[in-house]
């Protein structure tokens, strides 16, 4: 365990399960990229990778690796971090009983190893603990954040580029959204390192899409939304008939009037300045305050749905802003299940 969360060297571990099992009968050789290609070996068991990959069951029936003898099967461009990661996953089960032991790093080196092998199980539990830190629901994702406000930029990163590999399109919206949370462009000016790692191509996907995102709050497609016909918007509420207006004169046209500055500081800036839209508008316009006097009741709670509207709009509009591809609409819903036994932040 403690070997698989930080470095260790190879004479420490090498020799011992999970990554070599003297009653082995198949020898995995990988070289280390970042030791100078040392070589390092581990002896373990082909039914227990038979098992779990259809690559190696393949090799196993088709006589790609022999029988009654321990063949060396060299594993070129993978790692040593992930076939340690994978090892631990496969002998002691760490991904589904202790999955606080995997790093952020093993993770993406397994998911690389995973997908390229068809550790189909270990690939979907792999992705699964992703999302737990990258959710694609709104709602969990902003109490994600701000249980963990830390920046993470890099490791958005290198989840793009990892998930970009492997075809695991649904670990990108919320990734690109966390990027598209802070002033890129001065990013760029300054040379920030971190940043400079981002392809061409998706830093013009993130730039574009802080634009689309914005124009989404300035503009939604809510059809409550008419911002010309304010005594329309005024008697769409619940609880009000439209013949008789509100009854209150409730003074809607100051929220709205400052819903435009909100939205002009955010279009003035060029990215979203909050990673929760509904709680940055909320704010701004002051419905979280009880003792404001401008709203009555039902005005306030349907100003208030109209907020959470555009927030949800805006939400399932990532993957149009940044020219991503579509995901399951299931993956949107709400997951009442909320732990975090490996945050990566």
């Amino acid at each position: 365990m403690e070997a698989f969360t930080k470095e260790t060297k190879t004479d420490d571990i090498g020799r011992k399960p999970p990554f070599w099992h003297e009653n082995g009968d198949i020898i995995l050789s990988v070289k280390d990229a970042q030791a100078n290609g040392e070589e390092h070996q581990f002896k373990v068991h082909k039914l227990i990778l038979s098992l779990q990959s259809i690559v190696f069951l393949d090799m196993v029936e088709l006589g790609g690796i022999q029988e009654n003898k321990c063949p060396i099967v060299h594993l070129p461009g993978d790692s040593v971090q992930g076939v340690r990661a994978l090892l631990m996953v496969l002998y002691k089960v760490a991904l589904y009983n202790e999955p606080d032991v995997i790093t952020f790093e093993s993770a993406l080196e397994l998911l690389k190893l995973s997908h390229k092998y068809q550790f189909n199980e270990v690939y979907g539990a792999v992705i699964r603990l992703l999302k737990e830190s990258w959710p694609v629901n709104r709602k969990k994702y902003v109490t994600f954040k701000r249980a963990y406000p830390k920046d993470r930029s890099a490791k958005c990163i290198q989840l793009i580029s990892v998930a970009r590999l492997v075809g695991a399109n649904e670990l990108l919206p919320t990734a690109f959204f966390e990027l598209a949370n802070q002033d890129l462009e001065m990013k760029l000016r300054t040379k920030s390192s971190h940043i400079q790692a981002i392809s061409d191509k998706d830093m013009i996907r993130i730039l574009v899409g802080q634009r689309r995102l914005i124009g989404y709050c300035i503009d939604p497609s809510v059809q409550t939304l008419d911002w010309n016909n304010k005594p329309i918007l005024r008697h769409k509420h619940a609880g009000h008939k439209i013949e008789n207006g509100c009854g209150v004169d409730c003074n809607v046209d100051k929220y709205f009037n400052s819903w435009k500055d909100f939205r002009g500081e955010w279009a003035l800036r060029g990215y979203l300045r909050s990673f929760d839209v509904n709680g940055a508008l909320m704010g701004y316009l002051h419905l979280n305050n009880e003792l404001e006097p401008a709203l009555c009741t039902n005005c306030k709670t349907w100003l208030s749905s109209l907020v959470l509207l555009v927030a949800d709009e805006i939400w399932s509009n990532i993957p149009k802003a940044f020219d991503l591809p579509e995901i399951d609409p299931r993956e949107y819903e709400d997951s009442k299940e909320v732990h975090w036994p490996n945050a990566f932040y």
